[in-house]
């Protein structure tokens, strides 16, 4: 698993994941699915790289694996496929 840096992560889940982040001293966003809350996630603001301990927290809160967690970053996964990985983990009900 790769170290990606925060404006990176921000950047990825906003742009894909649709995650509007709020501020404060971190910046917490939530996942929302047909207008229903599904998750939160939060992470640090700068633009430096992420702590190994802080990225993993990151992943486990979107309830990715780490291939599938750096596919969300690199580009391959989108929206469709993480809505239905929440599916499968039964996250997300039909």
């Amino acid at each position: 698993m790769r170290t990606w840096k925060k404006n990176k992560v921000k950047g990825s889940l906003e742009k894909k994941l649709n995650i509007n982040f709020g501020g404060g001293k971190e910046l917490n966003g939530w996942f929302y699915y047909k207008k229903q809350k599904i998750l939160r996630v939060t992470i640090p603001k700068g633009r430096d790289e992420l702590k190994i301990g802080t990225q993993n927290s990151i992943r486990n809160k979107l309830r990715l694996s780490s291939n599938d967690f750096d596919d969300l970053i690199n580009c391959p996964l989108r929206l469709e496929d993480y809505i239905n990985i929440l599916k499968e983990k039964r996250l997300i009900v039909q």
